[in-house]
């Protein structure tokens, strides 16, 4: 920062623009960042979850904000928490809901294990004497035992499971301070 008074002196109406592009650069670098801090704590399946999930939206001169973030619901729920609704989900007596497996059938990791069943029915809601909607299917040509697809809920809550902000504070730090004086240092050679 004490190289800056000198490369700041007659170009003031520079710095919008070479902070605007400090923080781009800086949103770049948390970009490449996430798909390590990701890769920690969540099994990345495909590249869509690595990479193409992550975007950043620019900063502008007349706006100096950069904002980098996760399109995918399941990330961004992972990392925010909050209330998730049906905008799709099983319809029941003209309202939506969400299923919930059973907490039984997931693996040692906690993701949920694939079944393969042979069913005698269609899936059809029940109500449990608890007053839970079930999910269910006949597993036989006879009305017992039944096989439980999962709870029906209007909306559930989930708790914030990782934080990567110290990991993202920490790429700001390294990166912003560098990306602003060089990109001051260009403004001031391409200045008129």
């Amino acid at each position: 920062m004490d190289q800056l008074p000198r490369v700041v002196q007659g170009f003031t109406e520079q710095i919008p623009f070479a902070a605007s592009q400090a923080l781009n650069d800086t949103a770049f670098a948390v970009k490449k960042q996430m798909p390590t801090m990701m890769g920690d704590d969540l099994t990345l399946r495909n590249k869509f979850t690595a990479g193409g999930s992550i975007r950043f939206d620019k900063a502008s001169k007349t706006n100096l904000v950069a904002t980098v973030g996760s399109v995918a619901w399941y990330t961004v729920r992972n990392i925010d928490g909050g209330t998730t609704r049906p905008e799709r989900g099983i319809e029941h007596n003209g309202k939506k809901y969400l299923l919930v497996p059973p907490k039984g059938r997931r693996n040692k990791a906690g993701r949920l294990k694939k079944i393969r069943r042979q069913l005698a029915s269609k899936p059809f809601v029940i109500e449990a004497k608890s007053g839970a909607l079930l999910l269910v299917s006949r597993t036989t040509d006879k009305r017992y035992p039944l096989f439980i697809f999962g709870k029906l809920e209007e909306q559930t809550e989930h708790e914030a499971r990782f934080d990567w902000q110290g990991e993202v504070d920490a790429v700001i730090e390294k990166e912003f301070r560098i990306a602003f004086v060089s990109r001051m240092v260009r403004a001031a050679r391409s200045a008129r």
